[in-house]
């Protein structure tokens, strides 16, 4: 028998338990063009940059380096649920020995929380144990999340985190002075709770309000009863979908290592893709082969497939639609049998070429694990009716906490 861990009081296959897709990492070639499109456009709130003078100084003197931008940007209380670099931010973030980027691979990095620190250190031991290539352990600074990196089949960097920063009712992200609890390497347990942290620095001085804040412009649309910036609110992230060179050696990967489960394996005109999930989401992680790329009509620079948003509900959704392509923002379509899931989707281009997937209902799967099986309804353009019809059954995800802006 393989060895076990007690996790929580439960006995697993893993020291650790993956409970959502937390954020995912971008890289990007016009960092203004993609935060117009991500904050201005689909709302995301901008929470921190990256300080790289403070972090790397004598890089930062490299006129090479000097445009490095990496912006971190939220939907709700998570300090950060999609970060964006620029080409220059990798090469900066390179010159630490500890980190390596795969060449080609445009999704900097696929996060997942775990629910407790211990299962964070005991995950980086375990991982390392297996001989899983690790890129480093400790705590991260913007968003104070404990983390451990590590590398899939294929270079994907993946994180297992804990403890990420909540962003309140005032807006504010921490400030630079409550950085200085940053970790470099595995840390000894146990740790101070984050609350007698922040006491810390209150009675230092550090005020509260000096941390980043973002402003929303005006807000014309009346969504839903509450006046908005833009006609719908994402209150989710993911699915992820990645292109990879074997789709099996990649499932199997995420299902041994990270124990996701595999939902669906469809066939398409030969190209075979799969569907994990870590919860009662159809899917969290959806894999593609790279041939396929192509056959999408997609660029084929990016290796991602697509980054689920959801909206609050299927009329914002239609909003987002219109809002979107009135913008003149590409919205593609992808082939049904692809699509699982889902009822209606609305595929999206960002200014990088990758596709932001908008939906506002995710297919939830019970006790007996299966699937309902053919998905998506509404990618076609002419297949959108005003109105739905529901049916009182229907469990489609959580609900959305707090308010809509």
């Amino acid at each position: 028998m393989s060895e076990m861990f007690t996790v929580g009081g439960v006995r697993r296959a893993r020291p650790f338990i993956v409970r959502r897709l937390g954020h995912v990492g971008l890289t990007v070639t016009d960092i203004d063009a993609s935060l117009h499109f991500y904050r201005d456009h689909l709302g995301l709130r901008v929470t921190d940059w990256y300080p790289f003078s403070e972090r790397f100084p004598a890089a930062m003197l490299d006129p090479a380096f000097r445009e490095a931008r990496t912006v971190f940007m939220r939907y709700a209380g998570d300090h950060h649920s999609v970060v964006l670099l620029n080409r220059p931010a990798h090469a900066v973030l390179e010159s630490d020995p500890s980190r390596r980027y795969e060449s080609g691979i445009t999704v900097q990095q696929i996060s997942w929380q775990v629910d407790t620190l211990k299962e964070v250190v005991e995950a980086d031991r375990w991982l390392q144990a297996s001989n899983i290539e690790t890129q480093r352990a400790g705590r991260d600074m913007p968003g104070s999340n404990w983390h451990t990196y590590f590398y899939d089949c294929n270079g994907y960097i993946n994180e297992l985190f804990y403890g990420m920063e909540q962003i309140g009712w005032d807006g504010y992200s921490k400030p630079f002075p409550m950085h200085a609890r940053l970790f470099n390497q595995r840390p000894p347990l146990p740790q101070i709770s984050e609350y007698a942290e922040v006491t810390h620095f209150y009675r230092q001085g550090v005020s509260p309000t000096s941390g980043t804040r973002d402003d929303e412009p005006e807000e014309p649309y009346e969504v839903d009863g509450i006046l908005l910036a833009r006609p719908f609110k994402v209150t989710q992230i993911g699915p992820l979908g990645l292109f990879v060179p074997d789709v099996k050696t990649t499932a199997d990967f995420y299902r041994q290592r990270l124990g996701l489960a595999v939902t669906e394996i469809v066939s398409w005109q030969g190209f075979e893709s799969a569907f994990l999930r870590c919860g009662n989401d159809h899917h969290a992680l959806a894999l593609f082969p790279l041939g396929l790329r192509e056959h999408l009509g997609l660029p084929s620079h990016t290796t991602l497939a697509f980054l689920g948003l959801r909206v609050t509900n299927y009329g914002q959704l239609q909003a987002a639609r219109s809002y979107l392509q009135d913008l003149g923002y590409r919205t593609v379509s992808w082939p049904h049998t692809l699509v699982r899931g889902f009822d209606y989707v609305c595929d999206v281009m960002d200014p990088d070429g990758h596709v932001v997937r908008l939906y506002h209902q995710i297919e939830q799967l019970g006790w007996s694990g299966q699937p309902r099986g053919q998905g998506a309804l509404g990618t076609a353009a002419d297949r959108w009716p005003e109105v739905l019809d529901g049916r009182d059954e229907e469990v489609w995800g959580p609900p959305l906490y707090g308010p809509l802006g």
